[in-house]
């Protein structure tokens, strides 16, 4: 073995021959789905998610986990491949791709649509709304699921969550789902689609305010009406950014409106 690490080309060879070497200690498979989730991962992916991911014992998994441990890095819980050298590595000989590959393989699509199906139905005593809303959309974006994309991002509650901590990220999907259906940006009937959107949420924004309250609390109400003028605020001023611009107005003045009627036109 050693002969062979002194053989090798460079540092990407020798990275490559680290990864053969894990793969006979551990099992390929092992070796292959974690750093394959970890690398097609946005932000890194966590000890509890990858359990769960790859469905290994303790036993299996902690002497893999503290052999690889060095490469890895944490941030926040979550974990990174902390040299770029072996994720290189890791994308030629696991995903088919590389800093040349001009289009994504077949492994890569498959261990996307993969984090797809653990974001979707991770609990969120595993996930937050938060963490599902930074990976999921990104994961569909991925794998080419532009329809489910579509959906979860029309989602009153993912744009809020979206809106408020990654606001980019929904111009980005948007135009990716507009230029798949032949737009130079995002869709052009965008506006109508979340003025639906919100109209069908309605119901389900009532249940979530009302179980803040006790039953009969006069507050309940106003507090629907102050959420209600929020999102239209928020959904406005997107739209607006998206020169969506007759359906921004529309928004803006219906949360105007509540507004004058909550705060008696002062």
């Amino acid at each position: 073995m050693t002969k062979r690490c002194l053989g090798c080309g460079g540092p990407l060879e020798l990275m490559e021959l680290l990864l053969e070497r894990c793969e006979a200690e551990y099992g390929a498979p092992l070796v292959r789905r974690t750093l394959g989730f970890i690398a097609c991962s946005r932000f890194g992916m966590g000890e509890e998610e990858l359990l769960q991911l790859l469905g290994a014992p303790l036993d299996v998994w902690s002497p893999f986990h503290l052999a690889t441990r060095a490469s890895l890095c944490n941030t926040a819980g979550l974990f990174n491949i902390s040299n770029s050298c072996l994720e290189e590595a890791v994308r030629r000989r696991y995903l088919g791709t590389g800093r040349q590959a001009t289009r994504s393989s077949t492994a890569k699509v498959i261990i996307h649509q993969d984090l797809c199906a653990f974001f979707q139905s991770a609990g969120t005593d595993l996930i937050s709304e938060r963490r599902r809303c930074e990976e999921l959309p990104f994961h569909l974006l991925h794998a080419g699921e532009l329809a489910a994309l579509e959906r979860f991002i029309l989602d009153i509650a993912h744009f809020r969550q979206l809106h408020h901590h990654r606001a980019f990220d929904l111009h980005t999907f948007w135009r990716a789902i507009g230029a798949a259906a032949g737009c130079e940006g995002v869709p052009t009937d965008l506006g109508d689609r979340y003025l639906s959107a919100l109209d069908r949420s309605h119901g389900k924004l009532k249940e979530d305010v009302a179980a803040r309250y006790a039953a009969h609390d006069s507050r309940a109400e106003k507090a629907l009406q102050d959420e209600t003028a929020q999102i239209c605020s928020h959904l406005g001023d997107f739209l607006c950014a998206v020169s969506q611009y007759e359906a921004a107005a529309a928004l803006q003045q219906r949360a105007l409106d509540i507004d004058h009627s909550i705060f008696d036109n002062m």
